[in-house]
């Protein structure tokens, strides 16, 4: 279950960076990365952007069906460079890889037989054009009058749901449930696929 999460508030006027977050959801990661360390913070800087770097390099060598991987690190960067472009087998060094809470998510929606697809700047770095993202946006086929249960599996999971987003869900005024898994702080965009043709 969600631990307690004290009254968040940001300055009057605040509007996230992207049109996909909500002020809630922004709130309580700024909250839960201030309880983290300056050094716990750039290792999770790190170790996105070895992440984007591993996945975009994947990208392209699946793309040209050849051993691309070698030719690159031999040609541009060189023997010594390439140790640090492929992921490590330590997770504590992957708190901020997307792919994480896709590993989090992707039973549940199984369970709830959910479809769902990736999208955003993963699938973007999956097809070789490298971007460093701190959540992983999916696109469920849902309808708004099922998001509750949803949003229980989610919660026992251990992720906070904003709750003015779950209701907008709800009320027919948003699409997007932008989670946070609170141990880890990962994030994802979880949007409702549109009811319309």
């Amino acid at each position: 279950m969600i631990r307690a999460i004290p009254k968040l508030t940001l300055q009057p006027g605040y509007r996230p960076q992207s049109e996909d977050k909500t002020p809630e959801s922004d709130a309580i990661d700024f909250y839960l990365l201030r309880q983290r360390t300056n050094r716990e913070r750039w290792q999770a800087s790190a170790s996105l952007t070895r992440w984007s770097r591993a996945v975009s390099l994947r990208g392209m060598r699946k793309a040209s069906q050849l051993t691309f991987r070698e030719r690159f690190a031999q040609s541009v960067l060189g023997d010594k460079w390439l140790p640090i472009l492929t992921p490590t087998s330590d997770p504590s060094l992957w708190t901020q890889d997307p792919s994480e809470i896709a590993r989090l998510l992707h039973p549940i929606f199984e369970t709830l037989s959910i479809p769902y697809y990736i999208t955003g700047g993963v699938a973007a770095s999956i097809y070789g054009d490298p971007r460093t993202t701190r959540d992983l946006d999916l696109v469920i086929e849902l309808n708004r009058s099922e998001i509750l249960p949803l949003v229980k599996a989610l919660e026992e999971a251990g992720f906070y749901c904003p709750p003015g987003a779950v209701e907008d869900i709800q009320m027919g005024r948003g699409r997007v449930l932008s989670v946070t898994q609170m141990t880890k702080i990962l994030n994802a965009d979880i949007v409702l696929n549109a009811d319309t043709d």
